[in-house]
């Protein structure tokens, strides 16, 4: 396996979500009493490409773990869990498929910005550099010249 990855989420964290039962549930698949390290980190690979590649699908680089959104890490968690729920669901008392709904319309929301995500302003400000117009008596209250100026009037 590749861990060439950014993982967004760990086992404890998955653990927390499902409880360890469940995730022994899961992902015991030989039956010797302990959870597959394999398959969790099949898991938490697969969940967090899912949301990193939907997310950042149109950038080149990927930031560092510091600069992940925290709403990026609750929605890897919440695919991990659409996962869980999609390869066992008689041990996830959740539905899978509307797990990635609600993941994929909340995704789609932070790709749109219609969420903020933004954990600082950012730095430099992106006004830095910028120009603006005079503001006062020394504007010019006159506006420029255009096609209809000189149309007549027809009062």
């Amino acid at each position: 396996m590749a861990n060439d990855y950014l993982a967004l989420i760990t086992k404890g964290e998955i653990e927390l979500r499902v409880s360890a039962r469940v995730l022994l549930q899961i992902y015991d698949d030989d039956d010797d009493g302990f959870v597959d390290t394999p398959a969790v980190e099949q898991l938490i690979e697969d969940a967090s490409s899912y949301v990193l590649e939907y997310y950042y699908g149109n950038h080149t680089a990927v930031p560092t773990l510091d600069a992940i959104p925290p709403a990026l890490r609750r929605l890897a968690l919440d695919t991990a869990h659409a996962y869980m729920a999609m390869r066992h669901p008689e041990h996830v008392r959740a539905d899978g498929h509307k797990l990635f709904d609600r993941v994929d319309k909340e995704l789609k929301r932070l790709r749109e910005a219609h969420t903020v995500t933004v954990l600082a302003p950012p730095d430099p400000p992106r006004n830095v550099g910028g120009t603006t117009g005079a503001i006062g008596e020394d504007a010019n209250p006159d506006p420029p010249e255009s096609f209809f100026d000189n149309m007549g009037d027809f009062a």
